[in-house]
């Protein structure tokens, strides 16, 4: 009866959040198509919309820009980082309108003015292809079975290559022949040294895999089955470091794109502030 209280509760809250979030996506919807149509009808009357469209805009970008700042400070209570990004992607969005209802271009004039364009197309891209690797990046790593840590990625690849080594050293002992320990030398070792075959894994590719089974079967024929069954566990660790390449491909991905993202939108805000000087003088 408890846990039936409990669930009952849990429901209702959960129902409660949804309206609080359904609200807020309203009111910050409506919130912006009166600030668009409060500059169309200044641009009718022949007033200075760019003036409420550019400080809309600084607005925004401002709150774009604390998001990263909030993602950092996760002791402090201040709203789930999940709901942020909802956020930030809803602000996002509504940046690219204002930014066009503030410049109505695709590029404008002046050098200042272009090298600011740039900077907020690349700020755009690089921020959608944010959203589309934290979409689906989770869920093609979820799918490898297993998980590891970006940062140890190194010394587990280093343990495996250990591992590797001594089993190519017993086999070598044991059956007092080097055809195994050759084809390691002269081409397994590539393999294990660091991760391969980055760019196939990120597109989903398979030739890490068929390149290590490739390998097996090419030597296979040459040794006893003594020396086979020393391969079978060199097999298993050469796939399993596969799946470790593939971490490191799609992880370093997630971690690359953010050292565009943020720099390049610190670099537009730099400009934009410079650009409000400007027009702060002009208009003295």
């Amino acid at each position: 009866m408890g846990a039936k209280k409990t669930n009952i509760v849990v429901k209702k809250l959960r129902d409660i959040f949804l309206n609080i979030n359904m609200l807020f996506l309203a009111s910050t919807l409506v919130l912006y198509f009166l600030i668009l149509y409060y500059a169309y009808r200044v641009d009718l009357l022949l007033g200075r919309s760019e003036i409420i469209t550019g400080y809309s805009l600084l607005f925004v970008i401002l709150f774009l820009i604390f998001f990263n700042v909030r993602k950092r400070l996760t002791v402090l209570p201040v709203i789930k980082v999940s709901h942020w990004t909802k956020l930030h992607i809803v602000q996002g969005c509504f940046c690219i309108i204002l930014y066009f209802s503030h410049v109505k271009t695709l590029m404008p004039l002046g050098a200042n003015e272009i090298a600011l364009a740039i900077l907020f197309y690349l700020s755009v891209i690089t921020g959608l292809l944010g959203y589309f690797f934290n979409k689906t990046i989770p869920r093609r790593l979820t799918e490898s079975n297993i998980e590891i840590i970006y940062e140890k990625i190194p010394s587990v690849i280093s343990d495996v290559r250990d591992q590797v080594e001594k089993i190519i050293i017993k086999c070598a002992t044991e059956n007092n022949t080097d055809t195994l320990t050759r084809h390691y030398v002269e081409t397994l070792n590539w393999f294990f040294v660091k991760p391969r075959f980055l760019l196939n894994h990120f597109f989903g590719g398979q030739q890490g895999r068929h390149w290590v089974d490739n390998q097996t079967q090419s030597i296979q024929h040459f040794l006893n089955d003594s020396e086979k069954q020393y391969l079978i566990e060199i097999q298993k660790l050469a796939q399993y470091k596969n799946k470790i390449d593939f971490h490191y491909s799609l992880q370093s991905c997630s971690k690359a794109w953010l050292f565009l993202h943020i720099p390049i939108s610190v670099m537009m805000l730099i400009l934009v502030f410079w650009h409000l000087l400007i027009v702060n003088i002009y208009a003295i």
